[in-house]
């Protein structure tokens, strides 16, 4: 089948040098050939359009543009004719009789070995079938050998497998007994699974009924602390609208002792008019004109003693530095509905003769510590250039719970504790002390101006190694 294919493709091939070649010549450039007056190339270019087109030497050209040529003179012709018409590509069709021969040549030898396979096939297949009928023939004796062997072999199986079916029936009942009694332990261990799951079912169901307990609870409080709040901001809506309404009515009030006054001076002005004498006659003074002038006292007292304070806020002078050490907490209630609380400190800088945040605000808030009592925050915060004098400022300290302030703001209104931490200045502007707040909170200082805040039964060697740990990893 292979040489068929050759044979067909030389064939072929064979045709295409009869009928000739098509060459693609370029007119713009050389030709890269020389061609006889007759028509045959008798020399080739390396690398030029005619080597590069499959020209050779000795190859004929017979047709050019689809018009036949038979010299070298109408080939010149036929291209200038293509150049005058601005034809930029040239068709040229050639006969190659050395390709031509061997393509012959090739045809030939193909057949002659397609011709003695032909033949070989023949005389295999004749052998095949000789062969074939000889195996025909060893294949019936041994076949009548097998079957007598088979019959013989038939016979011992037989005997054997009778002795081997009562050995499997013995095995089959062994093995259904040992089977009997592992569905029992099975169907056992099953129920005791079955009772166990059940078990651990009816303890999930009492977890998640009791964490939706307590969450509905926590909802609840969160909802009578928002009825509360809202009732106070109803409160406070509606005292404020009161005091509004009161300061309408006063003003009212002054507008019209004001109008009587000016009445009452218009009318004396009439009565100094219609005396003669130039005296000013004296007139004692009503207790609402008294009340009027004791109003106006206090108020222009108030205003007094607040332009003082501000004036008094104004001419404070002072530059500082504070730096605040978040070390931990102890010693937290631990009777809270909720367990373990989640827990985190804010804390501000406190103008003490405003008792209100600074300007700018200077204000921290530490990371949460979830589900303990005992939270170690370690943290540190450093104020820098608070322009005012250490003797009026305070570091208020708020102990806050995640669960009652959920926003995580500096804002927060529910707080588990609190301590407000004057700061004075001592004569060495480089450090500072803080005395202690109440019972429960205690605070000291160190060379470096850092405070260690503890409770008050730890006032011990602990608050210098915790005061050095702040100095040299934290600051």
């Amino acid at each position: 089948d292979k040489l068929k294919v050759e044979l067909q493709e030389a064939e072929e091939e064979l045709n295409d040098a009869y009928s000739g070649y098509e060459f693609r010549l370029d007119l713009t450039s050389k030709m890269g050939m020389v061609v006889n007056p007759d028509g045959t190339v008798s020399k080739i270019i390396e690398n030029g359009q005619a080597d590069l087109g499959g020209l050779s030497i000795g190859c004929t050209i017979f047709s050019a543009s689809d018009k036949p040529v038979n010299s070298l003179v109408e080939l010149k012709e036929v291209i200038m004719n293509c150049k005058k018409d601005n034809i930029l590509e040239c068709s040229i069709y050639y006969h190659d009789p050395r390709r031509a021969a061997i393509t012959a040549s090739k045809v030939a030898d193909l057949k002659a070995k397609l011709s003695s396979l032909i033949s070989l096939a023949a005389n295999v297949e004749a052998e095949n079938a000789q062969r074939e009928a000889e195996v025909q023939q060893e294949a019936a004796r041994l076949l009548f050998e097998a079957n007598e062997m088979a019959r013989m072999e038939a016979e011992m199986a037989a005997a054997k497998l009778h002795e081997e079916t009562e050995e499997l029936r013995r095995k089959a009942q062994e093995e259904a007994d040992i089977i009997k009694e592992q569905n029992e332990y099975a169907r056992i261990e099953a129920e005791r699974e079955t009772q166990l799951q059940n078990e651990k079912k009816i303890q999930i169901e009492n977890e998640v009924r009791l964490a939706t307990e307590a969450k509905q609870t926590d909802l609840q409080r969160e909802q009578e602390r928002k009825a509360i709040e809202a009732k106070r901001a109803a409160k406070a809506t509606k005292k404020k609208k009161q005091l509004e309404l009161e300061k309408e009515k006063k003003k009212e009030k002054e507008l019209e002792k004001e109008k009587e006054k000016k009445k009452k001076s218009v009318e004396e002005s009439e009565q100094f008019d219609e005396h003669d004498d130039d005296s000013v006659l004296e007139q004692p003074a009503t207790e609402d004109d008294e009340t009027e002038e004791m109003t106006s006292l206090q108020e222009t007292e108030t205003e007094t003693n607040k332009s003082n304070k501000m004036k008094k806020k104004d001419q404070r002078i002072g530059h500082c530095t504070i730096k605040l050490a978040i070390i931990s907490a102890k010693n937290i209630p631990r009777d809270h509905p909720r367990g373990k609380l989640d827990l985190f400190v804010i804390a501000e800088v406190i103008d003490l003769l405003t008792n209100d945040t600074i300007e700018p605000p200077r204000r921290y808030r530490s990371m949460v510590e979830k589900h303990t009592f005992e939270p170690e925050w370690m943290e540190s915060v450093i104020w820098k250039d608070i322009l005012l004098p250490p003797s009026s400022l305070a570091v208020k300290v708020k102990l806050m719970d995640m669960e009652l302030n959920k926003s995580g703001g500096f804002h927060e209104t529910n707080p588990l504790g609190e301590v407000l931490i004057p700061i004075e200045q001592e004569e060495d502007e480089d450090s500072a002390t803080i005395r202690e707040q109440g019972s429960q909170l205690t605070t000291s200082s160190s060379s470096k101006s850092s405070l260690s805040i503890l409770s008050s039964n730890q006032r011990n060697d602990q608050e210098k190694e915790i005061g050095k740990k702040l100095d040299h990893d934290l600051w």
